[in-house]
């Protein structure tokens, strides 16, 4: 639903969506905290490798979200996280820890922890996965250690269907 509201007593006025997902702050920063913990930490340099690659995959393809991405304001992987995170179906309350291989080189981890931070400030995102998380119990209360293998999940599934939507034929 929007509602217009007045600008300061202006003429003018602003639509304002009051629809708008609410997530609770303490949520929102168990995703953060996941993300930053995931560019920090040597064993998942391969993942977020991989998660980089797939997104310049899909990129390519016009009708993806990760297209969207601009260079000069905006990158592609803001909305690689994003759709991770959205798209996640959780199939278990504990997912297993995913151990991956070390990388021989390490991607830009401060570029990669602005862009999660980025990605995990998305309320739609948030609420999609926050819906799957409640698929398996979990709710906005779950602990940190279940969040961040959610979203380590969440983006080995990424990862896993790289090519779901690349074809220009739907039949």
């Amino acid at each position: 639903m929007l509602r217009t509201e007045k600008e300061d007593g202006s003429e003018a006025e602003m639509l304002i969506r009051t629809d708008e997902p609410v997530i609770p702050g303490p949520f929102r920063e168990h995703v953060t905290v996941a993300f930053e913990e995931m560019v920090s930490r040597s064993d998942y340099i391969a993942l977020l490798s991989e998660v980089q690659e797939t997104c310049t995959y899909r990129s390519q393809y016009p009708w993806l979200i990760e297209s969207r991405g601009n260079p000069e304001s905006r990158d592609s992987l803001v909305y690689a996280f994003r759709y991770a995170l959205e798209s996640y179906v959780p199939t278990e309350k504990h997912p297993p820890h995913i151990v991956v291989a070390q990388a021989s080189s390490a991607p830009d981890a401060d570029r990669l922890a602005d862009l999660a931070c980025e990605a995990s400030d998305d309320p739609s995102s948030l609420l999609g996965f926050a819906i799957g998380l409640k698929r398996v119990g979990l709710d906005y209360e779950a602990p940190q250690d279940l969040v961040t293998l959610h979203v380590i999940a969440a983006l080995r599934s990424y990862c896993d269907e790289r090519d779901v939507g690349t074809s220009p034929d739907p039949w």
